[in-house]
């Protein structure tokens, strides 16, 4: 998977993969901290991952 190889835009790719899983490990933490509250509901956490996932995908296709 050319995600994974560093340098030229496989080295972009794998920066915004890492971006998105922190941000993805970020959005799970205020869904755990949510779940104390019940204020998330789990609809809207995966649409904030599927947005962040599509967005990843169009700049892939940009490259």
């Amino acid at each position: 998977d050319s995600r994974w190889e560093t340098g030229g835009t496989g080295g972009r790719r794998l920066a915004k993969a890492l971006t998105h899983w922190a941000s993805h490990a970020g959005l799970l933490q205020e869904r755990a901290k949510a779940e104390s509250h019940r204020c998330m509901p789990e609809a809207l956490q995966c649409q904030l991952c599927a947005q962040a996932e599509e967005a990843l995908r169009k700049e892939d296709a940009a490259d």
